[in-house]
């Protein structure tokens, strides 16, 4: 049994129930009258509740009475269909008969139907995977050129006396600046454009509320690239022998 957030009682011929994120967004109340456009043309419905969808994935739009469906579009096919009340097996036994028919609670559906969207998620995953990667490869070129054509500046460094601790702390926190400063704009990028995004359409899917964990894994993966990109061009910059760097131009 699907258990919706709000008060919706059973809907009659000619109601229809909206999500709350819907009526916030178009300013529907409770009792109003909207126009559908059908297959067969316009049908007045009265709204006779407002919900919310827990699980964001069963009931995230609109709601009528099968009578109310036929009104809109006769040929619509039934996807999914509210039932209170009865068990499992009970409801087995009455649908046994429907082609392709099949009882699922809660829990089940939503991982019916998050599978199904995870699969075209897994997609736009690799592809931000390959970026990620590229990036990579792109921060560690960057700084291991800025060592090389400052061979010069490190050497006479060393010869002035810095150690080669203070070398590699240099290299190092450069490159934590220039990881920094792209994690934290492509932060505020993504949070932005979702934001637009969900005050664009009011879907639930877009809502910008990251978990708690997500900022400390970013800069824990930012820390890492740091790391990463820095390690080798630090300890050549450190390496630098003074005689070359006073031949260096």
């Amino acid at each position: 049994m699907m258990r919706l957030g709000g008060r919706l009682r059973p809907l009659g011929p000619g109601e229809v129930g909206v999500t709350s994120a819907i009526a916030n967004k178009q300013r529907l109340k409770r009792g109003q009258k909207i126009v559908v456009k059908g297959t067969r043309g316009r049908v007045t419905l009265s709204i006779a509740g407002i919900y919310h969808d827990p699980s964001h994935v069963f009931a995230d739009g609109a709601l009528v009475s099968p009578a109310t469906m036929d009104r809109i579009d006769p040929d619509a096919e039934t996807r999914a269909v509210l039932v209170r009340g009865g068990t499992a097996r009970d409801l087995e036994r009455a649908v046994a008969g429907v082609p392709g028919a099949k009882v699922m609670d809660r829990s089940a559906y939503v991982r019916h139907a998050s599978r199904a969207m995870t699969n075209g998620l897994s997609v736009i995953y690799g592809f931000i995977g390959m970026s990620l990667v590229l990036a990579l490869f792109g921060m560690a070129t960057t700084v291991s050129m800025s060592v090389s054509e400052r061979t010069r500046e490190f050497g006479l460094l060393g010869a002035v006396g810095a150690t080669a601790a203070q070398i590699r702390s240099i290299v190092r926190w450069e490159a934590a600046t220039v990881v920094l400063l792209g994690t934290f704009l492509g932060l505020a990028t993504a949070v932005g454009t979702v934001a637009l995004m969900y005050a664009a359409s009011g879907s639930s899917f877009l809502r910008p509320h990251a978990p708690w964990w997500l900022p400390v894994l970013v800069t824990a993966g930012a820390a890492l690239v740091t790391l990463a990109t820095s390690a080798l061009p630090a300890r050549r910059a450190a390496g630098v022998p003074v005689l070359e760097a006073a031949k260096a131009e």
